[in-house]
């Protein structure tokens, strides 16, 4: 019987949540995609929705979410891989004026967690240990130091 409700509800106020999720995402190609994997993400929690006001708040609320989920996945940077440089070509300084800009932006903390997770290829768990830090903080000091010298290089290169 809940799964009539959740059909009828989400039928009769299709519409409604396609506007909803209109107005939070930039196409409506992704308004129906979101709307679609709303429904398919309520159908096995079916049971639990009993009144069509239970299936419209429940809606709502996971609408909301993965909108929200969708916007910061298509908001993410990409990141470049750099290219790797042989020795004595002439991308040497290319490389040279990318270590002078991590020197001169970065923390001797971000620099370590760099060398060590970029260069050295470590995991989270053994840098952290290494530095006397939890993986939390590890990730978020290469997010930032990340970000710094991706903003530097882009007005750099522009």
């Amino acid at each position: 019987m809940s799964e009539e409700i959740l059909t009828q509800t989400f039928t009769r106020l299709r519409k409604r949540f396609l506007q909803q999720a209109r107005r939070m995402l930039p196409s409506l190609e992704d308004a129906e995609d979101a709307l679609q994997d709303v429904f398919v993400r309520l159908w096995p929690r079916a049971e639990m929705l009993n009144t069509p006001s239970d299936v419209e708040a429940m809606t709502t609320v996971v609408l909301h979410r993965r909108a929200i989920d969708l916007n910061r996945r298509m908001s993410a940077v990409p990141t470049e891989e750099m290219p790797m440089v042989e020795q004595g070509s002439d991308d040497c300084d290319a490389l040279q004026e990318a270590e002078m800009l991590m020197e001169r932006l970065l923390t001797p903390l971000q620099r370590d967690i760099i060398r060590l997770k970029e260069y050295e290829d470590r995991p989270y768990s053994e840098v952290a240990a290494l530095l006397g830090m939890q993986e939390a903080a590890v990730r978020m000091q290469l997010s930032r130091a990340r970000k710094k010298l991706r903003t530097e290089w882009k007005k750099m290169t522009n």
